[in-house]
């Protein structure tokens, strides 16, 4: 892999005065200087020039490795649901066609579509749950595999987290750039191939500084807020120490800044992920880190792609096969979930014909949690292949019902659509109509019987004095337990599940 001669990190913004740029240039065989920390330059922005917009012109020209702090991708079951198969083919459509109002931010909850589908435009009576239920997707779905749980969801718009108004604004630059000299890691092929010998122009990859913060913020220094200059002032050292590890070196000016916790204004914070994000794109195209895409999913090569310097998991292997959970279940593991489905079920009956609703529901709840455990562990294997293995960085046994339920719609193991009668007033009138699948039935029910703070406070909820209401719901959640559950059957019948 050639190195790139020079390196460009974009701290990402919305607002132009917070776009800050912070560039290396390559000084020797192996080792970058960082010459300077500024913001993008507007009026290259708005005119596609990618080199001028990053400070990375260079009167020599040669490579540039430019890397982004804003998402450069789509998730894949977004992009299943509305026929998406290439992000890069996507790009230069939004604007345009059926795609003229997916960057028009919705204000309103019933502007939420799947071609419109950021949201919210400003806060006040706004929830998450709005966009899962207008979309008809989980929030799993609506994660990118390579964001775990720590990264904000794309289409989500409010909140110091949010990356969705970024964004957009960021695909506007890359839309705009001129694509015969501009390629796209992890799209346009791997980090290595893209940085071969002879390579020209610009290659464009994904950041999140917040990534590399392991690597010099730990212990009692570690801890603090970036938008503080005096917490920012106690990383520098371990900063600096972790970038002479990697023979950066400095330019007086920018060296005097960084040491200084950057400005005290309130674009330090920015200055700050500029050079945190630039010294982690320099330890990963010399060797220190790996680029971190998992090469055996499809999907993150066309539509998804990758956060630069991110592994999988870090606790799983690395090696591309069927990594095994931390604490995995085993065979008399399984064996025991499934005989405890079954002591659970028929407790759950008993309550039914008890008419003791509110008991009945939850025991129900925990039997279909028990056999979606089971299941998912004996399928673990194929579920990686077809990438529906979910973002979790914790034991499969510590997963929960709503993790275990968005696997298995992933893998589209239950039914899709919510059963029950219409009146136009009732529990499934409404989930049939905003959350529109049998998946979001019974995270709901479940979580307003167990949560009381839940049932008083979602204007449709379970009549537990209602025997038919209660009675139907209860057949409902069974229906979807029983389907579950032979599944299971099958597998546990026809093989042993794997030992981890």
């Amino acid at each position: 892999m050639t190195l790139p001669r020079q390196i460009a990190h974009a701290d990402w913004g919305t607002d132009p005065k917070k776009r800050q740029v912070a560039v290396a240039e390559l000084a020797s065989a192996s080792g970058y200087r960082v010459v300077s920390v500024a913001p993008a330059d507007s009026v290259a922005v708005l005119n596609g020039d990618l080199r001028k917009a990053l400070h990375a012109s260079g009167e020599n020209g040669g490579l540039v490795l430019a890397g982004f702090d804003f998402p450069i991708g789509l998730p894949g079951p977004y992009a299943d649901r509305t026929g998406i198969t290439s992000f890069l083919d996507f790009l230069p459509e939004i604007g345009h066609g059926a795609w003229e109002r997916f960057g028009d931010v919705a204000t309103r909850v019933e502007e939420i579509a799947l071609h419109r589908p950021f949201y919210p435009a400003k806060p006040g009576g706004t929830k998450q749950n709005h966009l899962f239920d207008r979309l008809g997707m989980t929030r799993q779905e609506l994660r990118r595999r390579c964001e775990g749980n720590d990264a904000e969801m794309l289409f989500w718009t409010l909140g110091g987290k949010q990356v969705g108004k970024a964004a957009l604004s960021g695909w506007r630059l890359l839309a705009a750039a001129r694509y015969g000299a501009v390629r796209f890691w992890p799209f346009d092929g791997p980090l290595a191939s893209l940085l071969s010998d002879g390579a020209d122009g610009v290659v464009v990859a994904e950041t999140y500084p917040a990534e590399f913060y392991r690597h010099f913020r730990s212990g009692p220094t570690g801890r603090g807020s970036k938008r503080k200059q005096e917490d920012r002032l106690r990383w520098i050292p371990d900063l600096l120490s972790w970038a002479s590890t990697l023979s950066v070196a400095w330019e007086p000016e920018v060296l005097a800044r960084v040491r200084a916790g950057f400005s005290a204004g309130g674009n330090g914070e920015d200055e700050f992920d500029a050079v945190v994000g630039l010294v982690g794109m320099i330890a990963v195209v010399t060797g220190a880190l790996p680029s971190g895409e998992p090469s055996e999913d499809p999907a993150v090569a066309s539509v998804e792609g990758w956060i630069l310097g991110r592994e999988l998991d870090p606790a799983a292997p690395t090696d591309g096969g069927a990594a095994t959970t931390a604490a995995g279940l085993n065979r008399e593991e399984v064996a025991l979930l499934v005989k405890l489905a079954g002591d659970v079920h028929g407790e759950a009956t008993r309550c039914a014909d008890a008419k003791c609703w509110r008991a009945a529901l939850l025991l129900m709840g925990s039997t279909l949690e028990a056999v979606l455990l089971a299941t998912v562990r004996c399928f673990e294997q194929e579920l990686r292949q077809r990438g529906h293995w979910s973002n979790q960085r914790k034991p499969l046994h510590r997963w929960t019902l709503e993790d275990l339920l968005d696997t298995a719609r992933r893998a589209r193991w239950l039914p899709m659509a919510a059963m029950g009668p219409k009146d136009g007033n009732d529990l499934f009138e409404s989930l049939d109509g905003e959350v529109g699948d049998a998946v979001k039935f019974v995270q709901a029910v479940r979580n307003m019987t167990a949560h009381p703070g839940r049932y008083v406070t979602e204007e449709v909820r379970p009549d537990f004095d209602n025997d038919e209401e209660m009675r139907i719901t209860y057949e409902v959640i069974e229906g979807i337990t029983r389907s579950a559950f032979e599944r299971l059957h099958g597998v546990v019948e026809s093989s042993a599940p794997p030992e981890p």
